[in-house]
């Protein structure tokens, strides 16, 4: 596949030395002819990427030996009424609103890190009733006999309150990784995909 891209790169380019012959068959009487066209070549060898070791280092889930028995849904709602409440006040809850963008759209690397850390301080027991939640064995929001199309805006609020841990948890994700703690980042990003699917 790489022997095949590189020889339509090489094509591509002697084409491009041609030049065109619109302008050579117009070019006036005495006109000189332009420059020729140079073209350097290199010449590189690609080799595939060793197996990582140990193999599948970083899973996308917790594992399952780390489960342990009990319903995550139940610790999910948990994880919600932990989290730190809102501002009461219009004014410092859209202040803090334009914080928390402003956080979510600054480039890791420009971080205001021990900010933001403070911040996500107040949210610790919730993101430690997450970590315990995605390590339950099992799921049941106990939907069965009421999920239907007619009460599906009932269940919105509800879906909306993990968004919002969701939301707090990718934060924490951008500090780990501004912090080059990819240990951290991974769990964190454990919990997330596991928190959405749980509510998928």
């Amino acid at each position: 596949m790489f022997r095949f891209s590189l020889a339509l790169l090489l094509l591509a380019t002697a084409a491009l030395a041609q030049p065109p012959k619109e302008l050579t068959k117009d070019a006036p009487p005495g006109a000189k002819e332009p420059p020729p066209i140079t073209v350097e070549l290199r010449k590189f060898t690609a080799s595939a990427a060793p197996a990582p070791v140990p193999a599948l280092k970083y899973e996308l889930l917790p594992r399952l030996r780390e489960r342990v028995p009990g319903n995550a849904a139940l610790a999910y709602h948990r994880a919600y009424l932990l989290r730190p409440t809102w501002p009461r006040d219009a004014t410092e809850g859209q202040k803090l609103q334009e914080k928390l963008i402003s956080w979510e759209e600054t480039p890791i690397d420009k971080l205001p890190v021990d900010e933001v850390k403070k911040y996500l301080a107040g949210h610790a027991l919730s993101f430690r009733a997450l970590e315990d939640a995605v390590r339950l064995d099992r799921c049941d929001w106990e939907l069965n006999l009421t999920l239907s199309v007619a009460n599906i805006d009932m269940l919105l609020p509800e879906v909306q309150t993990y968004r919002e841990l969701t939301r707090f948890l990718r934060m924490r994700l951008r500090v780990e990784l501004a912090e080059n703690d990819f240990a951290a980042a991974v769990r964190t990003a454990q919990t997330m995909l596991r928190l959405g699917r749980d509510v998928g």
